[in-house]
């Protein structure tokens, strides 16, 4: 990610547009550390109820609940990593339309 000040081209086009959507949608809420994800379990839904919206559920839907047996994690998922695998950058140009349950930038 852009640590650096100085290193103005450490992102392509693509890839700053993209670092760009990433923090006006604010998914470093979830995707955090240094795999940018992979550390909680997020519901997915939170601004509208995506399984109805879906049309159909399976017992997959329930997410972490299917583990824990609490209703609490119904539709709960480990939140996917957003890092590039075997480096340190951030996959900011290659997961278009760049989604979560939340929004689609």
């Amino acid at each position: 990610m852009l640590t650096c000040a100085a290193d103005r081209h450490a992102l392509n086009s693509e890839e700053l547009r993209g670092y760009h959507l990433f923090k006006a949608n604010h998914c470093a809420t979830c995707h955090v550390g240094k795999n940018l994800g992979g550390r909680s379990f997020e519901r997915m839904g939170l601004a509208a109820d995506y399984f109805a919206a879906r049309g159909y559920t399976s017992t997959a839907d329930n997410g972490r609940a299917n583990v824990t047996n609490d209703a609490l994690d119904r539709h709960a998922f480990k939140t996917p990593t957003a890092a590039q695998r075997g480096t340190d950058r951030a996959i900011f140009s290659r997961r278009q339309p760049y989604q979560s349950a939340r929004s689609c930038a």
